[in-house]
């Protein structure tokens, strides 16, 4: 599993979250590969099941990740 929550662009930009960014956090993501992220959103909702959890999260560019959202350690 993932330490951090992330998020790609795309919907972060599709959500207006992206307004938020903040874009001095971009940070060095590792795993099987590794890239820089485009930054962090420190504090929005996220709805599941009709639920709203509040969570942080890395902003990753589309093109290295292929996905929404993958939700990590942190929001468990």
């Amino acid at each position: 599993g993932a330490q951090r929550t992330i998020l790609d662009l795309d919907t972060a930009q599709a959500t207006s979250v992206v307004r938020v960014l903040d874009e001095k956090m971009k940070v060095e993501m590792r795993g099987i590969g590794k890239n820089t992220s485009v930054g962090n959103i420190n504090a929005f909702d996220i709805c599941i099941e009709g639920e709203y959890f509040a969570t942080t999260c890395q902003v990753m560019p589309q093109d290295e990740f292929a996905g929404v959202c993958l939700l990590g350690l942190d929001f468990l």
